[in-house]
């Protein structure tokens, strides 16, 4: 069996991956996957690919952006004046950071919550407002897109190994599979977003770059 770590934040992870996973494993039998939300440090077995909403720093690793997430305000379906929002613990990385939303529902969050599937449990059960990725809340029946408040944040998704993991003959298998997860689910973005800086996102310094400015993947 060859092992294959795939780290990345839990978005791109369980919505772009895990649907598509069986197509890989059919194609390439004889691999073990890890998904893994943190960066692997480079003592797990076996070649690792990571996923980022920001360009990694490591110059060892090969990078190219591969798509982008869009992220809107969103609120469960009938709800129109929110009585709140919902932002991120800090055990949350790679989203959009709370100082960010704080600007688009002109106030601080009513609850923080540590992952995906308790916000969306709490908008619907509280009657809440958060800014989501596109690519979950246009799936979801029971939530709908703010339009008024939604300033349309763009992301790049980059896709970053070290050389020596194409030298297993199943990495070219596993990259190609990653990218048209990532192209399927482009129509779930927001096609008018405006651009913004990767500071919307939690975590992340100024960088040079326009996020989600350029339609046509991959980009080096």
């Amino acid at each position: 069996m060859t092992r294959y770590v795939i780290s990345g934040p839990p978005v791109i992870l369980d919505n772009l991956l895990l649907a598509h996973m069986k197509v890989l494993l059919e194609l390439c039998p004889n691999l073990c996957l890890v998904l893994d939300e943190h960066i692997n440090d480079g003592r797990m077995r076996g070649p690792f690919i990571q996923l980022n909403l920001r360009r990694p720093s490591n110059p060892a690793l090969i990078s190219s952006r591969i798509g982008r997430l869009t992220y809107s305000a969103y609120a469960p379906r009938g709800v129109t004046d929110p009585a709140g929002w919902i932002g991120n613990s800090a055990t949350v990385r790679q989203s959009v950071s709370n100082s960010f939303a704080e600007k688009t529902f002109c106030g601080p969050p009513t609850l923080m919550v540590g992952s995906m599937p308790f916000k969306i449990t709490a908008m619907k059960t509280m009657g809440l407002a958060a800014i989501l990725p596109d690519i979950t809340g246009t799936l979801d029946r029971d939530l709908v897109r703010l339009d008024a408040l939604s300033e349309g944040i763009s992301a790049p998704i980059w896709l970053s190994y070290k050389a020596d993991a194409l030298e297993r003959p199943e990495t070219e298998h596993v990259l190609d599979w990653i990218k048209s997860c990532v192209l399927e689910a482009n129509w779930l973005n927001v096609p008018t977003a405006c651009p913004h800086f990767e500071t919307a996102l939690s975590g992340s310094r100024a960088v040079r770059y326009m996020a989600g400015h350029d339609e046509q993947y991959p980009h080096p």
